[in-house]
């Protein structure tokens, strides 16, 4: 029965990877878009999200899900490492992303403090958790 499912369970696993790798570089690009074109010092202060709470719950959501997944990765021991550096692709390009334009909105005065504070530390303690992980697979291969 197992032999049957693990070919869903690999195609789940890397659409999941490929949907969030997409869902991170078009909230890059909207917030690439919100700082350049529109929120310039002579215009009016634009928010993405329509609820600082939501948008703060969500990302808590979605970083406690993605913190679970990555705890218990399963797949053999090289599998693991592909997932491993793929997932810490897609959390690092977050972070720095998040991280450039929370530092562009302090120092403009705009955005969506709340939102961005939020991915920026989410993406730093999954970053951390895959970094340990790591490490621990790197010590139980040797």
């Amino acid at each position: 029965m197992r032999r049957i499912w693990m070919p869903f369970y690999i195609t789940g696993e890397w659409l999941l990877l490929g949907l969030v790798l997409l869902t991170v570089l078009f909230i890059q690009a909207m917030y690439m878009a919100n700082v350049v074109l529109i929120d310039m010092p002579w215009e009016e202060t634009i928010t993405l999200s329509d609820s600082a709470l939501k948008t703060f719950l969500g990302f808590i959501g979605v970083g406690g899900l993605l913190f679970v997944y990555i705890h218990y990765l399963a797949g053999g021991r090289m599998y693991r490492l592909i997932k491993e550096w793929a997932w810490g692709f897609v959390i690092v390009i977050n972070f720095f992303g998040s991280a450039l334009w929370l530092t562009l909105s302090l120092i403009s005065g705009n955005g969506d403090m709340i939102a961005l504070i939020s991915s920026t530390v989410i993406s730093l303690i999954l970053g951390v958790q895959l970094a340990l992980r790591y490490n621990k697979d790197k010590l139980a291969e040797s």
